[in-house]
């Protein structure tokens, strides 16, 4: 399991939490802060686990949504 974290010099803007396994992993969780949304934050987490995933052979990534989390 990776847990990732995002922040500046005094808090956590966002955080990602992914489970690897041999060939496939799932996307635990996700957050950034409300005030910061919208800014590339969440992007940025996502790009670095699949590109750590890619590197490690990951094949696929798994993740769900709430079907009313219409911004995800």
């Amino acid at each position: 399991m990776v847990v990732l974290i995002a922040h500046d010099a005094a808090h956590i803007q966002g955080f990602a939490v992914m489970r690897f396994g041999d060939e496939h992993a799932h996307l635990l969780l996700l957050c950034v802060q409300p005030a910061l949304r919208q800014r590339g934050i969440g992007r940025r987490l996502v790009a670095w686990l699949l590109e750590s995933g890619r590197i490690a052979g990951i094949e696929s990534v798994a993740l769900e949504l709430r079907a009313d989390n219409a911004a995800a």
